[in-house]
């Protein structure tokens, strides 16, 4: 349950800073996004005694390609975005 907690709160923290920068870039038009990969699902299961896969079958190739996307022109008009 920490870690969740622990989770929870670098989440909002790397949110907030999000924001800021997008109120401080925007007249820039610099678009500022936020990507966070993390599946609480396998920490509950484990505290719990089970054992759960990756459902969506995340790997370091599809992460690449989403940010790769994310860093293109089809983007540029998507700020303060969370993925």
């Amino acid at each position: 349950m920490l870690l969740i907690l622990i989770y929870r709160a670098s989440l909002a923290v790397r949110l907030t800073l999000a924001r800021v920068a997008t109120l401080e870039h925007g007249e820039f038009n610099i678009p500022v996004n936020t990507i966070t990969i993390f599946d609480t699902s396998n920490i509950l299961a484990n505290q719990k005694g089970n054992n759960t896969n990756n459902i969506l079958k995340i790997n370091s190739q599809g992460i690449s390609e989403l940010v790769c996307t994310m860093a293109s022109d089809t983007f540029t008009k998507t700020t303060d975005l969370m993925l």
